[in-house]
């Protein structure tokens, strides 16, 4: 070793021996600094996959009562304005289809008013030798044993102003004889318009006014609208007949099978009214008329 270093060592013990002497201040001892020492870094463990996390179900919470709905007023629409558009065609409304009526007589109805019979020559109702009418075999028959003797039939409930009457029919005794189509009938039997034909083919278009012999026994209560004579042969004497009467507003017409023989207007019986038919004598006897059907129906213009 050398002298240097063992002087050194020996200074150094001198100067720790006189501090640990009774009576010597101890110099004031310094806090040592902490030293981190780093501790070698131990190896990386695995990481270990996360789960996911599970979603939090919120919790329930109550809440108020729900207000009850408001419903708004609708806020008026302005209309638009209207497109023009074609012109379509004018329908006009359908005719109503009034009274209508068909029978062809093969049973007796109730739609008949009883027979309205009147006479000139029978006195007394006693007197009356002519049978009451009846349907036998499809036919409505009268057989008139009386002269002068007027027998009527109206369909009850039929009031129609404007109607066609059409019926088939046959003479089976004196062709002079009338064969009557009425209409506009007063419910009281007070008067109406009637077209008479005979089998021999003369024709009468009538205003019945029971008013007239009211005021005077004596004056005939039938008024004479039009008459005349059919052609020879149009009416059958022995066989059958279609007549058709027409009586549409102030028009009044007639047919008899098929072909017209008259055409006029009157004034007279306004509204509506019954309809019927008619048979009657003159001075032969008997008069037997019998009806194969009766229609009625509406006028087509």
């Amino acid at each position: 070793m050398s002298k240097k270093f063992v002087f050194i060592c020996l200074i150094a013990v001198l100067m720790l021996t006189s501090c640990a002497l009774p009576g010597g201040k101890a110099p004031k001892a310094e806090e040592p600094a902490v030293v981190q020492v780093s501790q070698p870094a131990e190896p990386a463990q695995p990481v270990q996959p996360v789960e996911p996390a599970q979603p939090v179900q919120p919790e329930p919470t109550l809440e108020p009562p729900a207000a009850e709905p408001v419903v708004a007023e609708p806020a008026p629409v302005e209309p638009a304005p209207a497109q023009p558009q074609a012109e379509e065609p004018t329908v006009e409304p359908a005719a109503s289809e009034g009274y209508s009526f068909h029978d062809d007589f093969d049973t007796e109805t109730d739609s008949y008013t009883e027979d309205t019979i009147t006479t000139t020559q029978a006195v007394t109702r006693d007197q009356v030798q002519t049978e009451p009418s009846s349907v036998q075999d499809g036919l409505l028959i009268f057989n008139i044993r009386d002269n002068e003797t007027y027998i009527y039939k109206l369909i009850k409930d039929s009031m129609t102003e404007n109607a066609v009457i059409e019926a088939k029919w046959k003479s089976n005794g004196q062709s002079l004889n009338g064969v009557s189509l009425l209409c506009r009938a007063s419910e009281d039997f007070s008067g109406w318009y009637e077209f008479r034909m005979s089998a021999q083919g003369e024709w009468q278009l009538l205003q019945y006014d029971r008013s007239i012999r009211d005021n005077d026994p004596y004056k005939n209560p039938y008024v004479t609208i039009k008459k005349g004579q059919a052609k020879q042969k149009l009416v059958r004497v022995t066989g059958d007949n279609v007549s058709k009467f027409t009586c549409n507003g102030n028009k009044l017409s007639y047919e008899i099978n098929g072909q017209k023989i008259i055409e006029t207007t009157n004034t007279k019986i306004k509204g509506g009214g019954l309809v019927g038919i008619g048979v009657m004598s003159s001075t032969y006897l008997p008069v037997i008329i019998q009806w194969d059907y009766l229609d009625v129906s509406q006028p087509q213009d």
